[in-house]
């Protein structure tokens, strides 16, 4: 891994327009209070950053948008980026990564959750893979079912049972209209005459 320093030179040359500007500015006013061969920590970097860039009360929104956040419509792909994005705004509730893959995975769809609860996986990326392979795996079991629905072939012929009526407790009787012998007509219900 980058040690701090590396960290914040690095993210300093990524910087562009606005943004690099006001870094340049701001790290000379910092330096000036420090001791030769001090830098300026990464855990100070962010903090600084997010005070100009992202101002507390927009913060407190995304992190209130990263606790109601479910996957919803979207794909576990999706679902991955903006709980990514949003995380950062909500470290206090993913102190470590167990935290952050049991939060991913009570925002999974329900049909995505039974699938990947079982596993207890504790790692986030990991996560996030095999719920993209359920989801994927579930997509694929829909379209073959479909295939099959659209491919069995459809009855198109009237049935030519008899018409049943049939009552809640009582057992089920036919209607057949009454037939004539030759002498007279039969009871429907018991068959005499």
């Amino acid at each position: 891994g980058c040690t701090d320093e590396q960290k914040v030179r690095y993210v300093a040359l990524k910087l562009t327009a606005e943004a690099g500007r006001w870094w340049k500015s701001r790290k000379e006013l910092l330096e000036i209070g420090m001791a030769p061969g001090d830098y300026i920590s990464w855990a100070q970097f962010v903090e600084e950053f997010n005070r100009r860039f992202f101002p507390r009360a927009q913060r407190q929104l995304r992190a209130i948008e990263f606790q109601n956040l479910v996957q919803g419509a979207m794909t576990v792909e999706q679902y991955s980026a903006k709980f990514t994005e949003l995380a950062r705004f909500a470290t206090n509730l993913i102190p470590d990564e167990e935290s952050k893959a049991e939060r991913f995975e009570n925002g999974l769809n329900s049909r995505i959750k039974e699938r990947v609860m079982c596993l207890e996986i504790k790692d986030y990326v990991r996560l996030v893979d095999v719920a993209s392979i359920a989801e994927r795996g579930m997509h694929e079991t829909s379209a073959a079912y479909e295939q099959k629905k659209r491919s069995m072939p459809q009855a198109s012929y009237p049935s030519k049972r008899p018409a049943t009526e049939v009552s809640f407790g009582a057992t089920e009787r036919k209607s057949y209209p009454p037939t004539t012998g030759s002498r007279g007509a039969t009871c429907p219900k018991c068959g005499k005459m």
